[in-house]
């Protein structure tokens, strides 16, 4: 039972207002009339908005406020968190809550300047309003309601509540259905209407694994409404959301034994449902191109612990722990992108409740501007083939065309971009016979012939990969042991060459999509009949409609593959997938559903890929037919060692045949390491050094065994006068190929680096 200090303490909701009710002071002389026993300036009311409600016939309002004497309605039923008051109107009722659970409207805005809706997602144990406000016994402020609409102007706030009580509940819920109750309120809200405003969301703690669950739901749906829902998401900011889990030990001992047990289980730092749902809405968050910031704790939180004074109930007196770090709080991303995670110093219950004024909640709103583009217009790209030969500067991801620059109104003219398939041209071919071991590896060579699915080469980095995926790609015998002669279907072949230093369009999922859709195109023109009812418009209108969008590269390229009309076998090679600029779960689910086409589908896929070992490519395709790389090359790495020594016979003044045997085995299959060394020791052998044999076994045996390493002893050799220009002139060598006009500028630029 609460009291009244209890009560007057706490924020309330108002429901079912008219919507003649338009000042807080017209709510506040409602409500004071229906209760009977309070004055009008018993009540304050903070917030006045329109519910958006389409399961109801005519627009009605929600307030929030606070009272300043109990009403003996609340007094009375104080067992309740719900009350049902008679209005004037008959039939009419108005509903006074402190649960907050659905949707809670906070501002309205004028629907002229209505730009986006945010949606704040509570924590697990927490209340859906009163955990985004100070502690402290005043309750007048909350920052999403009364600071954030004035920072980022043209969004609508709302509140989403739902039942995450732990102690004596009684419900089984899993995380995946408080998700799908969510979808419904959005759906309810009108979201999946083409008509709504697009959504940023803020989420605390399991508040986030919830939106994340609902994204990943909604994107695996089959309908049109919940797919437009997805379209609708601009972005989210998580606050400590355990993507990898949480400490939840103290948690589980407050409801052993009780249904919720398994959702606080979930939370573990082991859950395997936790570490399933982290791929799979990586996945999602890259495709649809929303932006996610992720906010972390950086001081201990009490645990919760049973009551010391005999008494039942729990309280957060319990030890300190770091309740979800950093690594987990940032999806790993604080490393690898550190512009989309920022510290919050504050415990991790704390960390979203933002006092008036806070610099914090200043923060937190500017990214949400970032999101909504509010402030920051977009600059007009440049072409990048219009590099006027100076030094390239950074460019969009995404290719801009001109009318101009189409010869052809042809859906291959607009699916390329600059230097697209380039990298393909700048590997290395293989030298003399090496190489060829692999049309007689009976695993590879059957899986040509006979197999489906997948094909995984791998090996250690240098070792050789995009040299054989180049090879194999390009040698008639491959496509000798694909066809099927008896199928009659026209074989086509396909690949993508990832490249880390390259063009974004080089190593990220726009770029594949381009690729391999212009590539099958080109392979059968036919194919573009598929794609015309669908996007004809992009042949025809200005040139914003040549631009691509990650869903429709998706849809085009389902379309094809969907198709029963084309009888087609398509082979695709995919070379470094662990040079992907991005999330490699995505990746590798996409390598996945290309091969899982649909029964009736006229199309035949499979896929060839090389990669470095890493565990998420072992987790996804160690099952599948592979091979490692280095475990066939110590012949071609010997073959390689005596040509090369041979070619420069004539040079030398010390013979270093000899030497070839401890090469191979120092090597251990990393060919790059090897043709650097040879190159090292053919110097030393050469006038006017003429080292001797001894001399030159001495340095093969210091060199060190990793190319990390090897790498930088180079840089140490390096005089450090010349280490800037040294790395001006390599970056201009990388880019050469991306930029031609750049080369005469080499010269020029390396000067200019000295003087700065």
């Amino acid at each position: 039972m609460q009291n009244d200090t209890e009560l007057l303490a706490k924020v309330f909701r108002l429901r079912r207002l008219p919507n003649s009710v338009v000042t807080l002071r017209d709510a506040a002389v409602l409500l004071s009339k229906c209760l009977g026993d309070l004055d009008v300036d018993d009540v304050t009311v903070f917030s006045l908005a329109t519910a958006i409600d389409f399961s109801v016939n005519s627009p009605e309002k929600v307030a929030t406020l606070q009272f300043h004497k109990v009403p003996c309605l609340v007094r009375q039923n104080a067992g309740l968190d719900e009350w049902r008051l008679q209005a004037d109107d008959p039939g009419s009722v108005l509903i006074v809550d402190f649960h907050f659970l659905g949707m809670t409207p906070l501002n309205d805005v004028d629907p002229e300047k209505h730009m986006f809706d945010s949606i704040s997602i509570s924590g697990l144990s927490s209340h859906p309003f009163g955990s985004w406000q100070p502690r402290g016994a005043d309750k007048s402020f909350m920052w999403i309601r009364d600071e954030l609409p004035a920072f980022v102007p043209g969004v609508r706030a709302f509140t989403y509540g739902y039942d995450t009580n732990l102690i004596n509940s009684n419900s089984f819920q899993l995380i995946s259905d408080i998700a799908r109750g969510f979808i419904e309120h959005l759906r309810i809200g009108g979201w999946s209407l083409t008509s709504a405003r697009p959504i940023v969301f803020l989420a605390h703690s399991l508040g986030g694994l919830v939106l994340k669950d609902a994204l990943v739901q909604i994107a695996d749906a089959r309908n049109e409404l919940d797919r437009s829902l997805l379209d609708k998401v601009r972005g989210a900011i998580m606050f400590g959301v355990p993507n990898l889990g949480m400490e939840q030990s103290h948690l589980l001992a407050m409801v052993e034994g009780r249904p919720n047990e398994i959702l606080v289980d979930d939370l573990s730092r082991k859950s395997n449902y936790i570490m399933r749902l982290d791929e799979s809405f990586s996945g999602i968050a890259f495709t649809s191109r929303f932006t996610v910031f992720w906010a972390y704790e950086t001081c201990q939180s009490h645990t919760t612990i049973r009551n010391l004074d005999g008494s039942s109930g729990w309280n957060k007196r319990g030890p300190l722990a770091i309740l979800v770090n950093s690594r987990s709080a940032t999806c790993r991303l604080d490393e690898k992108n550190p512009s989309m995670t920022f510290p919050i110093n504050e415990t991790h219950s704390e960390m979203v409740k933002f006092p008036k004024g806070c610099a914090l909640c200043k923060i937190v709103c500017s990214k949400l501007r970032q999101m909504c583009d509010i402030g920051s217009p977009m600059a007009e790209l440049k072409p990048i083939n219009d590099f006027d030969g100076g030094l390239p500067a950074r460019h969009s991801s995404r290719a801009v065309y001109t009318r101009e620059k189409i010869k052809k109104n042809d859906f291959i003219d607009i699916l390329n971009a600059p230097n697209l398939d380039i990298r393909l041209q700048t590997i290395e071919s293989t030298f003399g016979a090496t190489f060829e071991w692999i049309f007689e590896h009976s695993t590879f060579t059957d899986w040509l012939q006979h197999g489906t699915g997948i094909f995984w080469i791998y090996g250690k980095p240098g070792s050789g990969k995009s040299t054989l995926m180049k090879y194999i790609f390009q040698d008639a015998r491959t496509w000798d042991l694909i066809h099927d002669w008896k199928r009659g279907a026209k074989d086509i072949r396909a690949g993508f060459f990832f490249h880390y230093r390259g063009t974004a369009m080089q190593k990220s999922f726009e770029g594949v999509l381009r690729s391999l859709l212009r590539q099958l195109l080109l392979e059968e023109k036919e194919l573009k009949h598929l794609l015309l009812p669908e996007f004809e418009w992009k042949l025809d209108q200005t040139a914003n409609a040549k631009e691509w969008t990650i869903t429709e590269l998706e849809k085009a390229l389902r379309l094809i593959l969907d198709q029963n009309i084309y009888a087609l076998d398509i082979c695709l090679f995919f070379d470094a997938l662990d040079e992907f600029d991005g999330h490699s779960n995505l990746i590798c689910r996409f390598l996945k559903e290309i091969v899982n086409i649909y029964p009736d589908s006229s199309c035949r896929v499979k896929v060839c890929f090389s990669s470095r070992p890493w565990d998420v490519f072992s987790e996804h395709f160690n099952d599948l037919p592979n091979l490692r790389l280095q475990d066939f090359t110590e012949n071609d790495i010997r073959d390689y060692c005596v040509g090369t020594i041979v070619s420069a016979q004539a040079t030398l003044t010390t013979p270093i045949h000899d030497l070839v045997p401890d090469l191979v085995e120092r090597a251990a299959g990393v060919f790059l390491w090897v043709k650097l060394v040879v190159k090292e020791l053919l110097i030393e052998a050469s006038p006017p050094q003429s080292k001797s044999v001894e001399e030159l076994r001495d340095i093969l045996q210091e060199l060190p065994l990793e190319l990390d390493q090897y790498y930088e002893l180079i840089i140490q050799r390096t005089a450090r006068s010349n280490r800037w220009e040294t790395y001006v002139l390599l970056e201009l060598v990388i880019l050469r190929w991306l930029y031609p006009t750049a080369i005469p500028t080499i010269q020029h630029a390396i000067k200019s680096s000295g003087n700065e």
